[in-house]
């Protein structure tokens, strides 16, 4: 019994999550265009992998 409460509750705070992270992906598709036409960095991105 415990194991079925423990995996209604999981599947609510998943489902909870995924509504989260779906809602906010209209301001991700509203600000790639403007991300794209902004100039690249003056420095190679290696250099921050060293």
């Amino acid at each position: 019994m415990l194991t079925l409460v423990l995996l209604v509750g999981n599947g609510f705070f998943v489902a909870a999550e995924f509504a989260l992270v779906a809602a906010k992906r209209h301001r991700l598709e509203r600000a790639a265009p403007a991300a794209a036409e902004r100039p690249p960095p003056p420095w190679p991105a290696s250099r921050n992998c060293h």
